[in-house]
């Protein structure tokens, strides 16, 4: 009988902020990731294995630390920026 398992990390951006960077000191976007180790058997993802690990990414400079579970998922600027679809006040001719 031939049992294919394995791990693989995926990784799913849960927003962006904007913020000022530790390293490069300018005020630019940061990407929020979470990252979870998932054990798939037949290549289909079964359940997760660890806890989740959480990442903000500069998007100036690149650089990458590691956030608490509590950090990542609170905020005042948390979420998406909303494009001018997404406004109340957006009409055909703003594009």
């Amino acid at each position: 009988m031939l049992l294919v398992f394995g791990l693989r990390v995926v990784a799913r951006l849960l927003g962006e902020r904007e913020d000022t960077c530790e390293r490069c000191g300018r005020h630019a976007t940061h990407r929020i990731t979470e990252s979870v180790r998932k054990l798939s058997l037949f290549f289909i993802p079964v359940c997760r294995v660890g806890a989740a690990n959480y990442q903000s990414t500069c998007m100036a400079c690149g650089w990458v630390r590691d956030l608490t579970r509590a950090d990542a998922l609170s905020g005042p600027a948390f979420g998406v920026a909303p494009g001018p679809q997404d406004s109340p006040s957006w009409t055909p001719q703003d594009r």
